[in-house]
């Protein structure tokens, strides 16, 4: 077998992408830089646009990190393909290069297109590696490599290999995007003049309230990083959140379980789990501090706190005796709603005065990311 093979002009290259998209089948993988040169051509955007289409119906594990330049470009391009993940940043390689199973193509553009085919299992191995370095590098990442630092713990560099990894988790990842989609037009209206669960204001309309994506990653990466197994969450809402986890969860042999007492929430949120192929999730229906106080639930390995916010100190001691010991309990919202938590912030961060309320079990620290994260690790039994 040629280790290296050239496939020029606009009529070769074509017909080795035709090709090429009759070899990759599901459960393969199509990693690509993509800078701008390709996209002066009309022509050729049109036909790797509808190559990407045709890979989202193989359901092929398809990512690729465009030149920051050509963002805007790229997103109305790929904007119809919900499979094609897109992240934008600037990485030194002169032209395209894309990894697949069996090849390392280097493509170019000028003064026609061309391909130089390597198959060499030594660079295979190498861009693969780079490829998923560079798409991993990102802000959630980084504030979870932070936080792990705080606790003189480090990230075990499989967790790289690991995190979002659609080949995997393709199902989930496609239900994760269509909650994104409705997340501005879901709406719950509740008629009643008493505050219902979920509503910081009376008469307050319920939304999904799912945290930020880079939230959502730095769960999955820290249950990956931790090889947190028993996870619970509280405040499931249509699972947004729940899906990561449990994705994180997918790769230590871990369950998650996830509290929600908002019926049409609880309904969505099954709806979402049953179509993400993930069955490590289990559901629990009711008032958190109910099933926290009867529940079986015991050594715990991670809490994620994400519902009502004036009772997340309250939580706080129910789940204290049930986190084991170098277990974390990582909590939203401090920036935005930090005025509704106090006697959580009061038992987790505490202040330096002879009388601070903290609990001596723990130890915190805060992520300034997103919406304000707090990340406590208890010390002591």
């Amino acid at each position: 077998m040629k280790e290296i093979s050239v496939h020029s002009g606009k009529e070769a290259f074509f017909s080795y992408y035709s090709t090429l998209e009759e070899k990759l089948q599901q459960g393969d993988y199509y990693y690509a830089f993509a800078f701008q040169s390709e996209y002066q051509s009309e022509e050729v955007r049109q036909f790797l646009k509808d190559f990407h289409q045709r890979l989202a119906v193989k359901k092929i594990d398809d990512r690729a990190i465009f030149n920051t330049t050509i963002e805007s470009l790229a997103k109305q391009t790929y904007g119809d393909n919900q499979n094609i993940r897109l992240r934008f940043k600037d990485v030194k390689i002169p032209v395209g290069l894309v990894v697949t199973k069996d090849s390392l193509l280097q493509l170019g553009w000028q003064p026609e297109p061309f391909i130089v085919e390597i198959k060499n299992s030594v660079l295979l191995e190498h861009y693969h590696n780079f490829f998923l370095e560079n798409w991993n590098t990102n802000e959630a990442i980084e504030f979870a490599r932070q936080a792990l630092a705080r606790f003189n713990l480090s990230s075990p560099q499989e967790s790289l290999q690991k995190i979002n990894n659609l080949q995997d988790n393709h199902a989930a990842q496609m239900v994760a995007d269509s909650i994104e989609a409705v997340e501005e037009s879901w709406a719950h209206k509740h008629e009643s003049k008493e505050k219902e669960f979920g509503q910081k204001l009376i008469g307050e309309t319920i939304k999904l309230w799912s945290v930020p994506r880079t939230t959502a990653e730095l769960l999955e990466f820290f249950v990956v990083a931790t090889g947190s197994k028993k996870i619970l969450e509280i405040g499931t809402s249509a699972g947004f959140s729940t899906l990561y986890l449990a994705m994180g969860a997918s790769y230590t042999g871990g369950e998650v379980f996830t509290i929600e007492n908002l019926a049409p929430k609880i309904q969505f949120a099954k709806d979402n789990f049953q179509k993400s192929g993930l069955d490590n999730i289990r559901l629990m229906e009711g008032e958190a501090v109910s099933l926290l106080d009867n529940n079986a639930l015991h050594d715990i390995d991670l809490v994620f706190l994400d519902a009502d916010k004036e009772n997340y100190g309250k939580y706080f001691d129910l789940l204290i005796p049930k986190l084991r010991k170098g277990g974390f309990v990582i909590a939203d919202n401090v920036y935005d709603y930090g005025h509704m938590m106090k006697d959580y912030l009061d038992k987790v961060l505490g202040t330096k005065l002879p009388n601070s309320q903290s609990d001596k079990r723990v130890k915190s620290y805060t992520l300034p990311m997103d919406n304000g994260i707090i990340v406590t690790r208890k010390i002591e039994n």
